[in-house]
């Protein structure tokens, strides 16, 4: 049987313009073959999220183990939170040819694209107006 590596969706945009509409969308479509990145986050539980779901919910001291541990393939400091991709879901998705979406910053994107080019598409998403971002 043919296999093929898992290719890295990064879905771009600001707050607002769809992506995780988009990204839900698209694992639908193909519930088998797509799977959505969780980041890693040190701010607090909102209401409606699912830990494990929305985010992984982690300590700011559980976030700089992962950091000195290198377990993230990036990650940022955003209005005083962490924020942080997971390498091992990367490098597993690819491995076992499972698409995986990531809504991501727009360096995260570019980090992606440069170290794993043949895996790496990036989708900039902009919402049709600024009423509709609201």
């Amino acid at each position: 049987m043919l296999t093929r590596d898992g290719i890295l969706v990064c879905l771009v945009g600001p707050s607002g313009s769809g992506k995780t509409s988009f990204a839900r969308y698209l694992q639908e479509k193909d519930n088998k073959g797509v799977a959505i990145s969780v980041s890693y986050t040190t701010r607090g539980i909102r209401e409606g999220e699912v830990d494990g779901e929305s985010y992984h919910f982690v300590s700011e001291d559980e976030f700089q183990v992962m950091v000195r541990e290198k377990k993230f393939f990036e990650w940022e400091e955003v209005h005083g939170n962490y924020y942080g991709t997971s390498r091992s879901i990367i490098e597993d998705s690819i491995s076992s040819g499972i698409d995986l979406i990531l809504d991501i910053d727009i360096r995260g994107a570019m980090n992606i694209r440069k170290n794993y080019p043949r895996h790496a598409i990036s989708i900039f998403l902009i919402p049709p107006s600024g009423e509709i971002m609201k």
